[in-house]
């Protein structure tokens, strides 16, 4: 037997290893890339500019609300926005002042799966993304934050392009080797019927070195004698 001689089972295997460190590869490479993903969803999508707009009227209704008055604070960051969070501290002495949660952050948290977990994975630079604003009041200046999360509502399409295209990378090349193996198997079929029916004088197709190159040469070992 030739000393290189390599089996099918070898093959899939080191195929199937090579399939998944690529795939991990590719799942890792746009887990890198989020951030980019997200200054761009930020541009297209506008959300930028709504943040920016949200931030021009908050000022402009701030110079007319005193910080110490906690109800007109309250009423003042209270947002339609069901993904913003507005917290306000006092610029001075840095105490916290007032807070108005995302309602989105109320909402139930769905079943624990490893899928949900990969995804939270992904959506973990949205719920951190914070932007800082020095605002005037009517009585002094206070540090307004705000955690923009209507990123979340464009992260999940990201992460199943990633997960899609991680499961191709991990697919295809089996898929091709498999296919290309059975092309092979179709082959070596007809030529045997050809074989079968008196065709002696087409030699059989050898390809590889695996148990189908073996079975090929065997039998145009076989054909030579019957020949």
């Amino acid at each position: 037997m030739n000393k290189k001689y390599v089996s099918l089972a070898s093959k899939i295997f080191f195929i199937l290893i090579a399939s998944s460190m690529s795939a991990v590869l590719v799942y890792s490479c746009f887990r890198e890339q989020i951030p980019h993903y997200y200054s761009f969803i930020d541009e297209v999508a506008g959300i930028k500019d709504k943040r920016n707009k949200f931030f021009k009227e908050f000022k402009e209704k701030a110079k007319d609300v005193n910080l110490t008055d906690k109800k007109q604070v309250k009423k003042l960051i209270k947002t339609k926005d069901p993904y913003l969070s507005v917290y306000i501290y006092d610029n001075k002495n840095e105490y916290y002042v007032a807070a108005n949660y995302a309602d989105f952050l109320t909402q139930p948290v769905s079943v624990i799966t490893p899928l949900y977990i990969l995804q939270t994975d992904f959506e973990t630079d949205a719920y951190n993304a914070v932007y800082t604003k020095i605002v005037q009041f009517k009585d002094q200046k206070a540090e307004v934050e705000l955690y923009d999360l209507n990123l979340l509502k464009y992260i999940k399409y990201y992460f199943y392009v990633a997960l899609f295209a991680s499961f191709l990378t991990f697919l295809l090349p089996t898929f091709f080797f498999i296919r290309h193996k059975v092309k092979y198997i179709e082959c070596l079929k007809q030529e045997i019927l050809n074989m079968s029916q008196g065709d002696l004088s087409h030699p059989m197709t050898i390809q590889g070195r695996d148990e189908l190159a073996v079975l090929a040469r065997q039998m145009d070992g076989l054909r030579l004698t019957l020949e």
